[in-house]
């Protein structure tokens, strides 16, 4: 019979403060996109929306 491969991650303690410090990072970049209000998003996206024959490849 075959023997598969170990399937456990090994985390050591630097890794987890390096999760925890993205995650906090990523959450007070939502609390700063949420305070800026919803014009900030609208003026944030850069990319306008393709209309329906732009996305089905008809013209550019």
């Amino acid at each position: 019979m075959l023997r598969r491969k170990p399937t456990r991650l090994e985390l050591k303690a630097e890794d987890k403060e390096e999760y925890d410090e993205a995650k906090r990072r990523a959450a007070a970049a939502a609390r700063a996109a949420s305070a800026a209000g919803p014009a900030a998003s609208v003026l944030l996206d850069h990319h306008p929306k393709p209309s329906v024959n732009q996305r089905i490849g008809l013209y550019k």
